[in-house]
Parts: C-alpha cells; sequence; structure tokens
C-alpha cells in the first residue's frame, strides 16, 4: 500500500509542477501473459517493436 502512495506523490508532483513535461512513447511493448498462476513465473513475454507511436483510449461519449 505505502508504494501505491508513493507513485501517486509522484504524478501529483507533475501535475502541480508548473514545469513542462514531455511523455515519450516507448520503442517495445510486451502482451501481457495469459496464465497467471504459479506455473508460469518466470516465463517471459512476447516483445514488439513500436510502431505507431502514442495512443489513447478514450471513452466514447453518450
Amino acid at each position: 500500500m505505502m508504494i501505491c502512495f508513493h507513485i501517486l506523490k509522484g504524478i501529483s508532483k507533475v501535475f502541480e509542477s508548473k514545469n513542462e513535461y514531455k511523455i515519450e512513447s516507448s520503442d517495445v511493448w510486451y502482451e501481457e501473459r495469459k496464465d497467471f498462476s504459479k506455473n508460469s513465473l518466470g516465463t517471459g513475454r512476447v516483445k514488439h517493436t513500436e510502431k505507431e507511436d502514442m495512443k489513447f483510449c478514450r471513452e466514447k461519449e453518450k
């Protein structure tokens, strides 16, 4: 729980700051695991090269 607090505190500093921050896309992305059981611990995830820069998911307005 303490980790979440520190993450939120760090994120809030970005929004409260008057400095500009640039969010850059990663060169790679990874597929999520399909199996979260103990059997798949240590299993690598499938790596992909990013080809489309950033995409933002937004819920359609009703």
